[in-house]
């Protein structure tokens, strides 16, 4: 099917509507205190590397009989690791080096692509178990890119950038080309963003404090922003529930704040808070599965959530903490029985087990 035809298609069930804004919800309720168990997370696996800062990372999504593949960025490389799980060690397989920051990474379905963005620019890469080798890119954009979310049909991505705007890019993978659609004013300055499991909205934050709705037009190439909660300081990840009725966020400052929020057409809502977090939230990720969910802080500790089927609500499991590192980026391996993580203050990725007393 032609990247024209599956952009007709899923654009049907989209719509637009008109911008509006919620004020900032109450102050966080008193923290609940977290289970303790960092037997749950055993370490498996660590590399630390020269650079001043590593940023995104992403587990390769098929790999077969081979050692999984993981993908990360850092302040001036591109990195491809090899995990071998019996040996507990990871290995560099390839490392591409830029002036400029490597701030998200992705990976297409197939595994055999690959995206990040590096200063202005998003990049394609053909990836795989040797190596990774740079296929196309887009045009400099105005201002430094931030985090990229991939659509789920692999036809089009998003991207924020430093000064605060999305932008909408197309994309064929099996020709290797990206070009951009659309720019979108948004935010003082957009630090995450995450295109909707239909690619009809997308959520993005930023260090406003702003959690952004916008309304996605894949068939015209057209973004417009919808709605907005506000948080009394800066809001650090945003992640969608796969139901697309439900979102996650996290926040800074001092309440550090674990969002549920409601995603009704063009509309959002609170829907709950969860306390107890000792820095700002600036990691989630949900699991294959969609019953566990991640939360790093950005100064020490890794916390897990159950996440309750049909509603999505969440309760507390457990949480781990890691001598100050923090966490940048926290995923879970295609299976879910790993969990990676990005430390927020220096140039390290480790891996862990998860065990079962990590099941809801």
């Amino acid at each position: 099917m032609t990247r024209s035809l599956l952009t007709a298609l899923w654009a049907l069930s989209c719509a637009a509507g008109g911008p509006g804004e919620t004020g900032a919800p109450s102050p966080c309720p008193v923290p609940e205190p977290p289970p303790e168990d960092p037997a749950c997370f055993e370490a498996l696996a660590q590399a630390t590397g020269p650079e001043e800062l590593v940023y995104d990372l992403a587990w390769r999504p098929v790999s077969g009989d081979a050692a999984p593949l993981l993908l990360t960025g850092s302040t001036t490389l591109l990195r491809l690791w090899s995990l071998e799980a019996e040996a507990g060690s990871l290995s560099l397989v390839d490392s591409l080096a830029e002036p400029l920051r490597f701030n998200s990474v992705a990976w297409s379905a197939s595994g055999d692509r690959a995206l990040a963005t590096s200063g202005g620019t998003l990049r394609l890469y053909e990836a795989g178990p040797h190596g990774l080798i740079e296929v196309a890119r887009t045009e400099s954009q105005p201002a430094e890119l931030q985090r990229l979310s991939l659509a789920a049909a692999e036809t089009h991505v998003l991207t924020c950038d430093v000064e605060g705007a999305l932008a909408l890019h197309a994309l064929e993978l099996s020709a290797a080309r990206l070009e951009t659609l659309a720019r979108l004013e948004v935010h003082d300055r957009c630090t995450r963003v995450a295109l909707s499991p239909d690619g009809c909205r997308a959520l993005s934050v930023g260090h406003d404090g702003r959690l952004a709705l916008t309304a996605v037009d894949l068939l015209a190439g057209r973004l417009e922003l919808l709605d907005a909660l506000q948080a009394p300081e800066e809001t650090g990840e945003a992640i969608w529930h796969p139901s697309g009725a439900l979102a996650y966020a996290g926040t800074f400052g001092v309440h550090n704040a674990l969002w549920e929020v409601e995603v009704e057409g063009e509309g959002l809502a609170l829907r709950a808070e969860h306390c107890g977090s000792t820095s700002g939230i600036g990691a989630l990720a949900l699991s294959h599965a969609g019953d566990r969910l991640l939360v790093g802080d950005h100064d020490d500790v890794l916390r897990l959530y159950a996440v309750a089927s049909g509603t999505g609500a969440l309760s507390p499991l457990l949480s781990d903490t890691f001598d100050g590192t923090g966490v940048h980026s926290a995923r879970f391996s295609p299976d879910d029985t790993l969990v990676a993580r990005t430390a927020s203050n220096l140039d390290r990725l480790t891996v862990s087990r998860l065990g079962d007393c990590g099941a809801p």
